[in-house]
């Protein structure tokens, strides 16, 4: 391989140590080593790839611990306002029950002087 062509090779692989892999040699220094910069490459690679899809899930389950956090929240509130709703309506019913319990003894109470009335003018 002559200098020009190798030194062409050397920069398109990023740099010295590059090789080219036109090398017939088994044992190239130059070759191995850019095989290793490609390896050690694809790991970074991959490492990165694999940050971001553990950055992803994380956010995921944070979204997820969130919404049923507020699903709790919500139901929680829910089952509040609805025991409030029954205790107030349980309180109208009392109060209903109450003044319906006044008038009848009040109309009873008007009904026994009427006939008292009636009576004390039957005697008259």
């Amino acid at each position: 391989m002559s200098t020009a062509v190798s030194a062409a090779a050397t920069a398109s692989h990023g740099g010295s140590g590059g090789g080219g892999g036109h090398s017939s040699a088994p044992n190239d220094p130059e070759r191995e080593e850019f095989e290793r910069w490609k390896e050690q490459k694809r790991l970074a690679e991959e490492a990165e790839r694999l940050k971001r899809e553990a950055e992803e899930a994380e956010r995921r389950w944070r979204e997820e611990q969130e919404e049923a956090e507020r699903k709790r929240i919500a139901e929680e509130e829910a089952a509040e306002q609805k025991r409030l709703e029954e205790e107030e309506a349980r309180r109208q019913a009392e109060e209903a029950e109450a003044e319906r319990l006044r008038i009848e003894e009040e109309h009873r109470q008007e009904l026994e002087q009427r006939e008292l009335e009636l009576e004390e003018l039957r005697r008259k």
